[in-house]
């Protein structure tokens, strides 16, 4: 599914009761949940770096049925490609493709995850894998030389009871 960034329309108007919500910004960003694939948080939030990264994610209330993930993001984009394919798993059941198109502006994902998916594993691990990270070094662009995919500047977890 693709999100247009430009005109701010999600993919999905689920609602729910907010059980938690984490943020990634270099003030207050939980650093438990950024597992590996990350890079440093910065005061907007945090990049991908790399080919996957993932996330680890204990909630301290129990779910009472599927929950909705949330996640704010941009995308990067230089250079030539038209669109960023990220593919989000959850303990390690393939949940959602996204093709996320060109945008300097940040948008909102949002994905069903049924309960016994979330459950088998804890803390649950979120992955995200990206086809076409790129680094402003290669682009010639920077000396950046991170493999960037995604910003992430929070995610929030609905339970969907």
């Amino acid at each position: 599914m693709a999100f247009d960034f430009e005109n701010g329309l999600s993919n999905s108007k689920i609602k729910g009761e907010i059980l938690e919500a984490f943020y990634f910004q270099s003030e207050g960003v939980e650093k438990r949940t950024l597992r590996s694939g990350w890079s440093r948080p910065e005061r907007w939030g945090t990049w991908s770096d790399g080919s996957k990264s993932t996330l680890a994610i204990d909630l301290y209330e129990p779910s009472r049925g599927d929950l909705e993930l949330e996640f704010v993001i941009k995308p990067f984009f230089t250079g030539g490609n038209q669109s960023q394919p990220v593919e989000l798993s959850v303990n390690g059941t393939k949940m959602d493709t996204w093709k996320l198109l060109p945008s300097k502006k940040w948008g909102t994902q949002r994905v069903r995850i049924p309960k016994n998916i979330w459950e088998a594993k804890r803390p649950a691990e979120i992955s995200f894998a990206y086809s076409e990270p790129q680094s402003p070094a290669e682009l010639g662009i920077g000396k950046d030389g991170r493999r960037l995919a995604i910003g992430l500047k929070t995610l929030t977890i609905r339970d969907l009871i």
